[in-house]
């Protein structure tokens, strides 16, 4: 009788596994293919954040650039090419 209930159990617990296999499947791509598009999204945020960051310097540099006649930041000092430019004029930098 041990073995009948035995080997009726491992039938039962086979049968369990191979009806749910597909259904975990399943389950995994559906899991694994919304990590892949969070992912996607994550780095097209991260590439327009460095996009505005990188416009915005740009910005700063010719907004600096058109005030300060072309001087150039050298260490909290600023190196100039023309006349208007503040030979100590660190506040800009």
């Amino acid at each position: 009788m041990e073995r009948t209930v035995a080997g009726n159990f491992a039938r039962t617990t086979q049968a369990l596994a191979d009806k749910a296999a597909p259904v975990v499947r399943k389950a995994s791509g559906r899991a694994q293919s919304t990590v892949q598009q969070g992912l996607g999204a994550i780095n097209d945020i991260a590439g327009q954040a460095r996009e505005a960051a990188v416009n915005a310097a740009d910005s700063i540099v010719s907004y600096y650039k058109e005030k300060s006649g072309d001087c150039i930041g050298d260490r909290g000092r600023l190196r100039c090419r023309a006349v208007r430019c503040d030979s100590d004029a660190s506040i800009l930098t």
